[in-house]
């Protein structure tokens, strides 16, 4: 079968459609496009990744033996855009009423706690009734429901840059767009990937989705990737300030900010936060990936495959078993 690559031709029509809408807006100044820019800059990146992953799926076959999926595209759409809506919406809720009184030191991990729960337990609802499960559909279902919760959750941050901008400046929503849209890969999607195709890997085994000690162990790793990745910038402070010689507390962790900085301790807050991100993204794609090849080989409860009729599993015909 040709790959279509239709994301690549849907990240391309996107992004030319929102360069348009943006230079249109800038010339005209007509507000009632601003809704525009803000939804094609939100969603263009998480809609991207979770074509690709579903082709990437679709066309390197969910198991060795070429099994189809278990998912669709209606399932799909209604992670994506269900529960992505859902989970923003009940994690800001839970946020606001669980964390409000909570210091910031403890913010960031109650956050990653409740972000990555609620999402977690959308992807158990949208799957419940599935006949089947593979690694590979879980880390795809997963990958849907976070893209969603990023897109939503990019498109409110958008918003509240514009209002919160001197004269309305277009400009940093723009900006703002572009540095998530950037870093989408990295974040609600992976970790919901990783998380449910854990569950959906348990599941495989039994033929429906259970909480194991390998779910929980899996659930405490994407809250650790959660809670880091939220925190560089407060990490990235207080490593600079004792790179320095200066002393660093919770108050600099939490607010992020360098009292009185001097322009290396400027210098090294932000080469550490950047190098502080690139460490949890390696981390993240590499479990991964390691994840994706574990899933090639896991179906129906077979390590390498169903057997054939002579007893031999399919990936050991084709030499294919690696881990």
């Amino acid at each position: 079968m040709k790959k279509r690559r239709l994301w690549l031709r849907l990240l391309i029509s996107g992004l030319v459609l929102w360069i348009i809408t943006i230079v249109v807006l800038q010339i005209t100044e007509l507000t009632t496009l601003i809704p525009s820019v803000i939804f094609l800059g939100a969603f263009l990146s998480p809609v991207t990744f979770a074509v690709w992953l579903y082709e990437r799926q679709q066309f390197s076959g969910a198991s060795p033996d070429g099994s189809s999926s278990a998912l669709n595209l209606p399932l799909l759409a209604a992670g994506f855009v269900g529960a992505g809506i859902l989970g923003v919406t009940l994690a800001g809720l839970l946020e606001t009423v669980v964390l409000n009184r909570l210091p910031l030191v403890l913010w960031y991990p109650g956050v990653a706690v409740i972000e990555e729960t609620v999402k977690i337990a959308l992807v158990w609802v949208l799957a419940r009734h599935l006949t089947r499960y593979t690694l590979r559909d879980g880390m795809v279902l997963g990958a849907c429901v976070g893209f969603g919760f990023a897109a939503f959750e990019s498109a409110g941050y958008a918003f509240n840059t514009l209002i919160q901008a001197d004269d309305q400046n277009l400009m940093s929503v723009v900006e703002t767009q572009l540095v998530r849209g950037l870093l989408t890969p990295v974040g609600h999607g992976l970790w919901t990937a990783l998380l449910a195709g854990a569950l959906f890997a348990a599941a495989s085994k039994s033929g429906h989705l259970r909480i194991t000690w390998s779910v929980v162990g899996w659930w405490c790793v994407v809250v650790g990737l959660h809670w880091a990745w939220d925190a560089s910038t407060g990490l990235a402070t207080v490593f600079a300030l004792i790179s320095t010689g200066s002393p660093a507390t919770i108050a600099e962790f939490e607010s992020g900010d360098i009292p009185n900085p001097t322009d290396w301790q400027l210098h090294l807050q932000v080469i550490y936060s950047w190098l502080l991100l690139t460490v949890w993204a390696i981390i993240g794609f590499f479990l991964a990936n390691r994840m994706w090849v574990k899933g090639r080989a896991l179906v129906a409860g077979y390590p390498y495959g169903p057997p054939t009729s002579d007893g031999v599993t399919t990936a050991e015909a084709s030499g294919d078993t690696q881990p």
